[in-house]
């Protein structure tokens, strides 16, 4: 791993623990194992990380997306349901990626406000072209209920996956499974032909 990617890792799990402000580039630098006029030789500001970092994490997760929507061998209720299974507390996601994501898209940092709300909606636009084929397919399979609007199905289908992370920290694992599947089930017969 590189110097820089080290950077972004560690600076990702003081963002995502310690919040912006209370970041320091001095903490960075110690955790990364490098000197802070290092620091600074890859990067010209803490803003400048972050932005690295914000970068990073919604390329990933549209990536993540992507690769579990497009997949050839499944219907589009099949996509839908990997998707949201793979949102699920303990389905492999990394909590840091998720306290990270959490953190700053609902309190952004003071000055970053205007990158970090363009970045998000940069990215939930491609997500969203991405979901809209989906439910298209699903719709043209005879799966998906016609009358409903892609735009309908997405928000509801993400307002629950922002729902049921609301549940981690509160609710045992277990407990957030069980009631995920009950969500899903509604869920589905919501958009049942």
């Amino acid at each position: 791993m590189s110097t820089k990617e080290k950077i972004l890792n560690v600076s990702k799990l003081q963002f995502a623990a310690y919040g912006y402000e209370a970041t320091t580039m001095s903490m960075i630098a110690e955790e990364v194992g490098i000197k802070k006029p290092s620091l600074y030789s890859h990067y010209s500001s803490k803003a400048a990380i972050f932005k690295d970092v914000l970068d990073a994490e919604f390329d990933e997760y549209l990536s993540f997306v992507k690769e579990i929507l497009n997949n050839k061998n499944q219907s589009a209720v099949e996509k839908l349901s990997a998707l949201y299974v793979a949102h699920l507390p303990g389905a492999g996601e990394d909590d840091a990626d998720n306290d990270f994501y959490y953190r700053f898209v609902k309190h952004q940092p003071a000055g970053l406000e205007e990158y970090t709300l363009g970045k998000y909606r940069e990215s939930e636009k491609k997500q969203f072209e991405i979901f809209n084929d989906v439910v298209n397919d699903g719709k043209a399979e005879g799966e998906i209920d016609s009358s409903l609007s892609s735009l309908q199905i997405y928000e509801t289908y993400f307002l629950i996956i922002d729902g049921i992370d609301s549940m981690r920290g509160l609710y045992d694992l277990e407990y957030i499974r069980k009631s995920s599947e009950n969500v899903w089930q509604v869920f589905y017969r919501g958009i049942k032909p």
